[in-house]
């Protein structure tokens, strides 16, 4: 059976082959979904494994650091490095204890050989043979091994090992930690969470780490004892492997690298592939039994609505088609056209049968109509008034009406035997050949002719000739009138207008009669002018249309309105241009018989209207003139009324001719002044002022108003107004004006003074900066500039009048930088300035004026002496705290050796002398050693809260004694002082060397001042003394009437070493450490002194806000107490550490003497009784003495401390400040001092 093409399928055909397509499209789409959520399946049991790997990563590293951290801390332990094998491993297996994860911690020798381990082994261990042990070896840093076998705990572990360098970089010890794989077995958790799944990780040997499901003694065994031996060298990615006759599986290969040395391990993840896949594989059956069911569905529900959807309606239509090709044009489908393409396709059908039964209606309506109408002609072509013809292209008749009859007299049979020559009395064969051949493009023609009638006359006719076009034979229609009586008529009418032709041709303006059709206007009348007008004879213009007289456009135009004045039955009355002329012509109708007539006459005014056009220029050029200026000009009349305006003004306010009221859009008291200007100016004045309006767009600009009356001799004609927009004018000048001030408040607020001076030096003015500087503004020329006086630094030279920048300026030109000068203002006051000239240059180069600028520099030069003062304070503080730490330690071992010396000698002993002068001298060093420190700020105080006036108070006695009886000493106490918190000592330093340097300057009478006060600093203050912040302080003033000092010598008072004593009388110390004491305590000292007026130190010492403490009173030094208390003496220096070893021995004390931090650690820990204080030296190696302090602490928590130093560095002291209860001794110390310190240390509770 032959397959047909698809177009001759029928309807059930293409829906099962439709449905068929979709089945074979969702299957495969099934079938795709299914391959890809294996795929996925697949993949995210890849990222799984890949995720785990990183996993194993990031616990490897963390493990790593974890385990690098614990023994770094173990390397710091004691224990470590004693190297004592019975301590090292009681530590490790303490520490072992608290870390499980741990197969073993060991210490093993630079040899090779484990000599401590945390857990039972039979030591020594070899471990040379470790390949940790020779990468650590080598590398002398920490090192992560690949897996071993631990040959102290027969564990499988990853090692790790630490080297411990001594001080020249070898190795003295090595500590090892051994990680239990097992460690990582919660990493598998996650994944093993599936039955079946098998977890194997192996290090770069293929041994197994890891073996899920498998025994422990599996891990350390070739991967090949477990795993297929196709997997075992695998590349990474996925592999599916049939073991035996067991389910297939999907084997996952990820490459691992973990650590430092980048070591790479394998991972491999088995998972059942039926498992894997399970899932994809259940949806992939219930998808293809829905896609069936869903077919067979479909395909019921298509039938039945195929059915009875497209089978029904397709059979109707058929038929209903066949009833119309049967000629049955009444027949319709009945369907509804609502029913989409079939209702459509119906509702055409239905459409195209009814317009094929109007066509017929209408055809047969056309038909009836036809017969009737050829009835309705040839009754009316029979019985017309004038005679027809109907004759071939050859002149013969072949048909007339009965009125043909009647005007020839031949009878119609008689008529087409004839031809038109026949009738026609003036047509020749040839006329008639020519006429006949013209005709078919003409279509229609009018002739007047005769036409002979049987009896032998003539009969005037006019002959209407039409071409009859056809495809078969074409014909000539003509319609011949009788025209006798028009004849006769025309004749009459010449005669009776003879006279009037008369008249026209001699009249003296151009006159005419025309005859006037729609489509034409023939000249019957002309006068004899008209030569002059169009150049022809009148007797030539007769019968001539106006397109055979004139051009065309100006003919077709003249026509229109003849017909026009004729049609219309007016009067119409025009001007024209015509040949360079100006004519004014009037039209008018005529009726004569039924005929349209026109007669008129035309004036030349080209004279008249030349003159006028002169006089319109001038017009128009006048108001030209006015309306295209620049500005708002306007006319009024007596009344107020607008009657011009320029294009300005229009745009101003908009065309006030045309709407005057928008010309007094302003407020009523604006209207009511501009009225009362209009009947100033309506009197004779002239009004000229400035005002604001508001323009027709809305908004106010600002005008110049000129108002003025129009004259013409005495007569006021009207009012002239002019208004200048001055807005930017305005704006300009305010913008200048705004400038001017910016420019001026910027003058003003500069921190520089700027001075301006004319082209002859002439200083013009000054801002407020430079009036200030030279407190004044004297506006001088160029030869009064020595009012000026100024020295140039740093060589003091005087500044002479003709040698100013300004002066140099203005006479070479040139341009001053960066010039340096002390000048003394007219205030009086010194300042130093930096001083700049610059010329101002005209257009041609010429120096027209100058700038000078002026900084004032005091303040910035006083900041840099400041600043070079505090480095060098910062200078000599670190060399004073150098000095002070050794210096001191050596002093401590010369006089404590000299205290124990002395004890041991009678007075009368001969070395007794020697070495007093020995201790004496050694005193002396000390105290001037203190002194630097004080100075530098480097020394280690105690400071309380005090009540100022009842410490000076408990001191006068003293100081009384210290000045002798001739000086007079003032106390002048001030009233509700406040406290401040200072050392008392620095306060006793202060107010002793401040008195000693008072008696030296008094010499032998005079009196000594010290008074108190409470005082505010504010900042004005403050910027005239930087030293010094805001706020509340307390004022501690002494004064003395003595021989006062020099500026010179007061710039140099407080350096270190600086006096103006004698030699021996004077280290230069003593105001340098008081100095250093103020400052120290963030207070300031100012100095007022006056050769022979005598000089005032005013010191500022910060309010403190808390209560004060009670100085108690100095009482005798108890007698040198020792005990029975186990004391710890920490001292590097073997000297000092023997010196006070031997002076706490003397006082009965049991002492541990140790040299360095790491000894007195062993001392502590390695003494079984209770030791009560620990005396160690502040500065030391390996560790200071605070650290050591907490360090020892831990192993006895009731251990008191005693701090000794010669200088603390900050240590226990910040700024020389001690912490709140710490227990400080100074070296160099007695041994009484001592003593005193310990019991001190001992008896204070913790």
């Amino acid at each position: 059976m032959p397959i047909r093409h698809p177009r001759q399928w029928a309807i059930r055909t293409h829906f099962l082959a439709i449905i068929a397509v979709f089945g074979l499209c969702m299957a495969g789409w099934t079938l795709y979904v299914h391959d890809s959520l294996e795929r996925v399946q697949i993949k995210q049991a890849r990222g799984e494994v890949r995720l785990l790997g990183e996993r194993i990563t990031n616990r490897y590293q963390s493990v790593s650091r974890e385990t690098r951290q614990i023994l770094v801390a173990l390397a710091q332990s004691e224990a470590v490095h004693s190297l004592e094998p019975a301590v090292l491993a009681a530590l490790l297996t303490r520490m072992h204890r608290e870390m499980p994860q741990y197969a073993t911690l060991v210490a093993a020798s630079p040899q090779g050989f484990v000599h401590a381990s945390s857990v039972p082994a039979e030591l020594p261990i070899d471990v040379r043979d470790r390949s940790w042990f020779t990468r650590v070896m080598a590398a002398k840093s920490f090192v992560v091994d690949e897996f071993i076998i631990s040959k102290s705990s027969r564990t499988a572990s990853l090692p790790f090992a630490l080297p411990v360098l001594d001080a020249d970089g070898r190795v003295r010890v090595i500590l090892g930690a051994a990680l239990k794989l097992s460690y990582f077995e919660e990493l598998f958790a996650d994944l093993a969470t599936r039955q079946g799944v098998r977890i194997f990780l192996l290090d770069h040997h293929q041994t197994l780490l890891h073996a899920s499901g498998s025994p422990a003694t599996a891990v350390g065994k070739p991967a090949s004892e477990l795993l297929p031996a196709s997997l075992t060298a695998a590349s990474p990615g996925l592999h599916e492997v049939r073991e035996g006759e067991a389910k297939p599986m999907l084997y996952v290969v990820e490459r691992v690298v973990i650590g430092q040395d980048d070591n790479l391990f394998t991972l491999v993840v088995g998972l059942p592939k039926a498992d894997l896949l399970a899932q994809s594989r259940r949806q992939l059956v219930i998808n293809l039994s829905l896609l069936l069911a869903l077919m067979l569905g479909s395909s019921l529900v298509l039938f039945g609505y195929g059915r009875r959807v497209l089978t029904a309606p397709l059979q109707t239509l058929i038929r209903t088609t066949a009833r119309v090709a049967g000629g049955d044009l009444t027949a319709r489908t009945g369907l509804s056209y609502q029913a989409t393409e079939f209702g459509a396709l119906a509702q055409a059908i239905d459409a195209m049968t009814a317009a094929l039964e109007q066509e017929d209606r209408l055809h047969q309506q056309h038909a009836k109509e036809l017969r009737e109408s050829e009835h309705r002609f040839r009754t009316l072509v029979e019985h017309a008034a004038d005679a027809i013809y109907l004759a071939d292209m050859e002149g013969r008749i072949i048909n007339v009406n009965v009125a043909a009859e009647q005007q020839t007299g031949y009878s119609r049979k008689e008529l087409l035997g004839m031809g038109i020559i026949d009738v026609d009395a003036q047509t020749t064969p040839q006329t008639l050949a020519d006429f006949l051949a013209e005709i078919p493009q003409r279509h229609v023609a009018t002739v007047d002719t005769v036409h002979r009638c049987k009896n032998g006359s003539l009969l005037p006719v006019e002959v209407r000739i039409a071409y009859l076009p056809s495809e078969h034979q074409p014909l000539v229609l003509g319609v011949a009138r009788d025209i006798s009586e028009r004849r006769r008529a025309d004749e009459a009418l010449r005669t009776s207008n003879d006279l009037l032709s008369r008249f026209i041709q001699h009249s003296p303006i151009y006159a005419f009669i025309k005859e006037v059709t729609p489509t034409a206007s023939r000249t019957l009348k002309a006068s004899d002018n008209f030569i002059d007008m169009i150049g022809m004879p009148p007797a030539e213009m007769i019968g001539k249309t106006m397109d055979e007289l004139f051009p065309a456009d100006f003919a077709a135009q003249m026509t229109a309105d003849d017909w026009a004045v004729v049609s219309g039955g007016e009067i119409l009355r025009l001007d024209e241009e015509f040949n360079g002329r100006s004519y004014t012509t009037i039209k008018f109708p005529i009726e004569l018989g039924g005929t349209h007539l026109l007669a008129g006459y035309t004036i030349d005014i080209t004279e008249r209207k030349q003159a006028e056009q002169a006089l319109m220029r001038m017009d128009a050029l006048l108001k030209a003139m006015l309306r295209n200026l620049p500005f708002d000009f306007w006319a009024r009349d007596t009344s107020q009324r607008i009657i011009m305006q320029s294009d300005e003004s229009i745009r101003l306010w908009g065309d006030l001719t045309v709407e005057p009221s928008a010309g007094w859009r302003f407020d009523q008291q604006t209207v009511e002044h501009w009225r009362a200007n209009n009947r100033r100016v309506l009197g004779g004045e002239i009004v000229s002022e400035d005002c604001a309006l508001i323009i027709g767009s809305g908004e106010q600009r600002q005008f110049h108003n000129i108002v003025a009356p129009i004259r013409e001799g005495t007569e006021i004609l009207g009012i002239l107004g002019i208004n200048i927009d001055i807005t930017e004018r305005q704006q300009a000048e305010e913008e200048l004006r705004r400038r001017e001030n910016q420019l001026q408040r910027i003058l003003e607020i500069l921190p520089i003074g700027l001075w301006f001076a004319d082209k002859h030096g002439t200083l013009l003015r000054c801002n407020p900066m430079g009036i200030r500087i030279w407190g004044g503004e004297p506006t001088v020329s160029i030869g009064e500039l020595g009012l000026f006086k100024a020295w140039r630094l740093p060589s003091r030279e005087p500044v002479e009048a003709d040698d100013w920048a300004l002066a140099k300026t203005i006479r070479d030109g040139v341009t001053i930088v960066d010039e340096l000068l002390e000048i003394e203002a007219f205030d009086g006051k010194r300042k130093t300035i930096l001083n700049y000239s610059t010329p101002i240059l005209d257009d041609d180069g010429r120096v027209d004026g100058a700038i000078v600028v002026n900084l004032d520099v005091s303040d910035r030069m006083a900041l840099e002496d400041q600043l070079l003062q505090a480095q060098k304070m910062e200078s000599i503080g670190r060399l004073a705290g150098g000095v002070a730490h050794d210096f001191n330690n050596m002093l401590s071992v010369i006089l404590g050796h000299c205290e124990l010396a002395l004890k041991g000698l009678p007075p009368e002993h001969p070395l007794f002398t020697r070495l007093q002068n020995i201790r004496e001298a050694g005193e002396r060093s000390a105290d001037l050693t203190r002194q630097l420190l004080a100075f530098a700020r480097r020394q280690t105080v105690a400071p309380k809260v005090l009540d100022l006036n009842e410490t000076v108070e408990g001191m006068l006695k003293m100081l009384r004694r210290l000045i002798g009886e001739d000086i007079d000493l003032a106390w002048l106490p001030g009233r509700n002082l406040g406290a401040v918190k200072i050392d008392p000592s620095q306060l006793d330093q202060i107010l002793v060397n401040l008195c000693v340097n008072a008696r030296d300057a008094i010499g032998e009478t005079g009196r000594i001042t010290i008074q108190t006060a409470t005082v505010s600093l504010d900042e004005a203050y403050c910027t005239t003394h930087r030293d010094c912040q805001p706020g509340a302080y307390v004022l501690l003033a002494v004064s003395d009437t003595g021989c006062g000092m020099a500026p010179e010598t007061i710039s140099h008072l407080f350096e270190p070493f600086f006096t103006t004593k004698e030699t021996g009388k004077g280290t230069g110390l003593g105001l340098a450490t008081v100095y250093g004491i103020i400052r120290q305590n963030n207070g300031c000292i100012h100095v007022d002194s006056e050769q022979g007026r005598g000089t005032t130190f005013r010191m500022y010492l910060p309010l403190h806000e808390r209560e004060t403490e009670e100085r108690e009173p100095e009482e005798p030094a108890p007698p040198m107490a020792g005990g029975p208390e186990t004391l710890l003496l920490v001292e590097d220096e073997p000297m000092n550490l023997d010196m006070t070893m031997s002076m706490l021995e003397h006082l009965g004390y049991t002492v541990l003497a140790a040299a360095t931090p790491s000894e007195a650690i062993r001392l502590a820990r390695e003494h079984e009784g209770a030791i009560r204080l620990l005396i160690t030296d502040v500065i030391m190696p390996e560790m200071n003495g605070r650290d050591l302090a907490k360090t020892l602490g831990a192993l006895h928590p009731r251990l008191k401390m005693l701090f000794m130093s010669g200088y603390t560095a900050n240590v226990i002291a910040h700024h020389g400040v001690l912490d709140q209860g710490m227990h400080f001794l100074q070296k160099p110390f007695t041994m009484a001092a001592l003593a005193a310190k310990v019991r001190e240390a001992l008896e204070t509770d913790s």
